[in-house]
């Protein structure tokens, strides 16, 4: 078929017997004499541009799904990015109730470790006074 582009043949397809196909050896060219001159060349020249065009289709098929899954990517990229944001957005006042909360912590920490003190001070003072009496 290479060396005789749309040539035309007779042939047959051979006989069906059951689900396969007996072969058939007939085969004749339809035009006796093989094609030649410009018009052969032609179409030669014909079936090859239009095999470079169906590869070059076929890479420009690739490289287009290739940049349609980057650009996928870079879409679910750019929606993590915006999901980050409104999450920092939704923590900023929970970092500032942690931060109050640390510092009520601390606070009330000193004042039991200061009560604390002052509760043995009294009660010190009120012993010693007991065994003076």
């Amino acid at each position: 078929m290479r060396k005789n582009p749309r040539r035309r043949f007779l042939s047959c397809r051979g006989r069906r017997v059951g689900r396969d196909y007996v072969k058939c050896d007939f085969f004749q060219w339809f035009d006796l004499e093989p094609p030649h001159g410009w018009q052969h060349l032609a179409l030669l020249e014909a079936r090859d541009i239009i095999n470079e065009q169906k590869e070059e289709i076929a890479k420009l098929r690739n490289q287009v799904s290739k940049q349609a899954h980057q650009n996928s990517n870079v879409q679910i990229s750019n929606d993590l990015v915006e999901q980050r944001n409104d999450k920092s957005e939704e923590c900023e006042p929970l970092k500032r109730a942690v931060l109050v909360l640390t510092e009520r912590s601390s606070v009330l920490r000193n004042v039991l470790v200061a009560s604390s003190a002052g509760f043995v001070v009294v009660l010190g003072g009120i012993i010693g006074l007991n065994f003076k009496f």
